[in-house]
């Protein structure tokens, strides 16, 4: 369980409150949907908000630690699948385009 000492700078303690073993990316989903009415982006964002705080004011190598080192690592791969995700979606107009003949470069 979190001190009180690091509850106190954090915005969602309830959550905290609750054992390390509970603290997941779908748990942090619900207890957000439950308690905000922001979308999944803001969710994930405001968990890393969170999870920099913890990194920063926990003791290193504690059980708790190794949790949310985990669990960031997972927010920030899904930050990465989600910035491909769009950069794949970019719009024909926006892809590089032949000088010489005008059209659009397919990548191989």
């Amino acid at each position: 369980m979190l001190s009180e000492k690091v509850l106190i700078k954090l915005q969602n303690t309830e959550y905290w409150k609750r054992p390390y073993g509970e603290w997941e990316k779908d748990t942090w989903n619900l207890y957000f949907e439950k308690f905000s009415n922001g979308s999944e982006r803001s969710s994930h964002r405001d968990l890393g908000n969170e999870l920099d705080i913890l990194i920063k004011n926990l003791n290193p190598k504690s059980k708790e630690e190794w949790k949310i080192l985990a669990l960031k690592r997972e927010v920030s791969v899904l930050h990465i699948l989600r910035n491909v995700k769009v950069l794949t979606s970019i719009p024909s107009i926006l892809r590089p385009v032949s000088a010489s003949t005008g059209k659009s470069i397919q990548s191989h």
